[in-house]
């Protein structure tokens, strides 16, 4: 691993999200250009061309390209990329800002859609987080969640009364509606605020978290919609981080996302969910990721929902920064069939020390997805469908940068 090169990229993430570099941060986020250039100007000097083209692809894998693009800004001309990398990022943060502003719009739409037939939907994660950084258009925008009350039987009678059933695809939690009827932007509309294990302190978060969506949520005035309490969503993307690091993986902007939220977050509400950790089984989850708010973005400690947990803080960080975002890239994903089942099975065993409810289910879910679909197995003379079953919204298309090297080995 490229130590100094990663804590480059770490040390632009900070500046891109107003985070002083010498230590802790401040209570009050910093937003002054002048300030940040200052803080910034010893620390990115001399990097050469090839650093920045790593420094852009990883960027890139992590689909924070336009967070960056933030802190680049802040940079003396002298210290900022080589003209025609710059340009690159320039050009894609303008298209990410257009999505945002796409995508709002979209969540304004939806909600007003839903609104009309006397539901309160709310707009989870993305969208809702992208308002909480110091530039709200630079977040790279995926698909739309939006939760709507009323369980999967009453929501997928909305939805067919709406007419957007069709060529939808219903899953365990949430229905992905047909891109199309969105102007290409995926929209998942969840009866269930969360995917974990469904019994247990798993299934009491999921009930709690589907109660409080819908009350808790405040109006977001800009965008014209619902969005969540920064309550409910320290606890729901906490939960989506421990399914997704016992899953396929997680990235620095997901990580990225709960600093904001932290930062966001008053004392109270803080020792709410604090006191909540333990009852809904998110204290391990919780001690990893505030090691990782500690190393990578220097969290204030007084901010912290609990002590961070070391060992498995570096383990979720190398799983995010070997992986990228949501673990697209990888490696294992383009292992041979027996490396990638053997070390699907020993990542199990393992997780069992970390969550073994949430990993058991997991394992579950493996083993009936495996029978579900063997049928099609069977059609496509297939032994796996690993590489078939997943979709990438037109925000996050992971080909181009498949085939090029990692920045962090």
């Amino acid at each position: 691993m490229n130590s100094a090169l990663q804590e480059t990229f770490f040390a632009l993430l900070r500046l891109a999200l107003s985070i002083p570099q010498g230590g802790a941060e401040t209570s009050t986020l910093q937003t002054n250009c002048d300030e940040a250039q200052f803080q910034g100007s010893s620390q990115f000097q001399g990097i050469q061309r090839d650093e920045w083209q790593e420094l852009y692809r990883e960027a890139a894998r992590q689909s924070v390209v336009g967070i960056l693009r933030v802190a680049i800004a802040k940079l003396p001309t002298e210290q900022q990329p080589p003209k025609d990398i710059l340009d690159d990022w320039t050009s894609e943060a303008f298209y990410i800002h257009q999505d945002n502003l796409l995508m709002n719009q979209v969540c304004g739409r939806v909600t007003q859609m839903f609104s009309q037939r006397g539901l309160h939907p709310v707009i989870l994660k993305g969208q809702a987080n992208a308002h909480l950084y110091p530039d709200v258009h630079s977040r790279q925008a995926g698909d739309i969640d939006v939760f709507v009350e009323g369980g999967k039987r009453s929501t997928l009678r909305t939805l067919r009364e709406m007419k957007l059933l069709d060529k939808a695809d219903i899953y365990q939690h949430h229905v992905t509606l047909n891109s199309s009827l969105f102007d290409n932007i995926t929209l998942e509309i969840h009866f269930k605020s969360i995917s974990g294990c469904p019994i247990g302190k798993g299934g009491a978060l999921r009930k709690y978290l589907d109660r409080t969506a819908p009350a808790e949520s405040r109006w977001y005035e800009p965008a014209h919609f619902n969005e969540p309490s920064i309550k409910f969503s320290l606890l729901m993307q906490l939960a989506h981080l421990q399914k997704h690091f016992i899953g396929d993986g997680i990235g620095l902007r997901q990580l990225a996302d709960y600093h904001q939220l932290l930062q966001h977050s008053t004392s109270q509400t803080r020792q709410e969910v604090s006191a909540l950790l333990g009852v809904f089984g998110l204290t391990k989850t919780a001690g990893a990721v505030m090691w990782i708010m500690e190393y990578t973005f220097h969290l204030d400690k007084d901010r912290m929902l609990c002590k961070p947990d070391a060992y498995w803080g570096k383990e979720l960080l190398d799983a995010a920064i070997e992986g990228g975002n949501f673990g697209k890239y990888s490696p294992i994903k383009t292992a041979a069939l027996p490396r990638y089942w053997l070390h699907k099975r020993k990542r199990f065993l393992h997780l069992l020390r970390f969550n073994p409810s949430e990993a058991l289910w997991r394992e579950i879910r493996t083993w009936l997805d495996f029978f579900r679909y063997l049928p099609r197995r069977i059609k496509q003379r297939r032994l796996s469908l690993r590489n078939t079953l997943t979709y990438t919204s037109r925000q996050e298309n992971p080909i181009e940068l498949s085939a090029g090297p990692r920045l962090f080995r």
